[in-house]
């Protein structure tokens, strides 16, 4: 067993199957990828152009990050690269993050709108 320091506000963690934990940092729009076995940290990565990261979800096949935040965006992270490389609009006020394998669709239940 180890301990990461993460130097921020973990909101959210996933993890791959394979050893690897990625966690979400709301207070810096970071995420965080974490060798469990080896017990080593990578550098952080940028989530995308959100404020307040929230919610993290992965799809494990395709090694893909789905991070939510409170700007109506969804950032999609490849995790190969850790580059962002879509930000599709969600509505506002996202409660969660969840990846369904079998339809291959990320999704982010609100659960507000102003």
């Amino acid at each position: 067993m180890a301990t990461f320091p993460l130097n921020g506000k973990p909101e959210f963690c996933v993890a791959d199957g394979a050893g690897k934990l990625y966690n979400n940092l709301e207070d810096k729009s970071e995420v965080h990828r974490d060798r469990c076995r080896q017990a080593r940290r990578h550098p952080a990565h940028l989530a995308g152009p959100r404020r307040e990261p929230l919610r993290l979800a992965i799809d494990v096949k395709n090694k893909k990050l789905f991070s939510v935040g409170d700007n109506k965006m969804m950032a999609v992270t490849d995790i190969a690269t850790m580059k962002v490389i879509a930000t599709p609009a969600i509505g506002a006020g996202p409660d969660a993050a969840g990846f369904d394998p079998a339809a291959a669709w990320p999704s982010a239940p609100m659960a507000r709108e102003p």
